[in-house]
């Protein structure tokens, strides 16, 4: 498998995992609920390294440590920073939310994939 299939075939994972495995419950909870919030963090980390695990990669755990921290600690940013307390809804959110958001986990993708290149 080519280095570009690899990030293709994660790149695929993380829309997946963030928008299409991520229940309604956990967009409404996670930002309530640090297991909720783990859980999607660990789902969304395991699913952009099964492309290294199908490449052959070994070192796998400490990646998925790490990604799932970050991506843990980007989206309690994002419902932080756009969950309204006062309205109990999302009304805070702004369009720039979604984009950071989602640039920092596809660079999380890029430089998970640089780490397989390099390491």
């Amino acid at each position: 498998m080519t280095t570009i299939e690899i990030f293709i075939l994660m790149l695929f994972a993380h829309f997946v995992a963030d928008w299409t495995l991520q229940t309604q419950f956990q967009c409404d909870w996670k930002n309530k609920s640090w297991y909720v919030m783990m859980l999607h963090s660990f789902v969304w980390s395991v699913s952009i390294v099964i492309p290294l695990m199908i490449a052959g990669y070994s070192m796998i755990v400490w990646l998925l440590v790490v990604n799932m921290i970050v991506h843990a600690a980007v989206d309690k940013w994002k419902c932080v920073v756009v969950w309204n307390k006062e309205k109990q809804d999302w009304s805070n959110f702004k369009p720039w939310h979604l984009y950071l958001d989602q640039g920092i986990h596809i660079a999380q993708v890029i430089g998970t994939l640089v780490i397989y290149i390099f390491v």
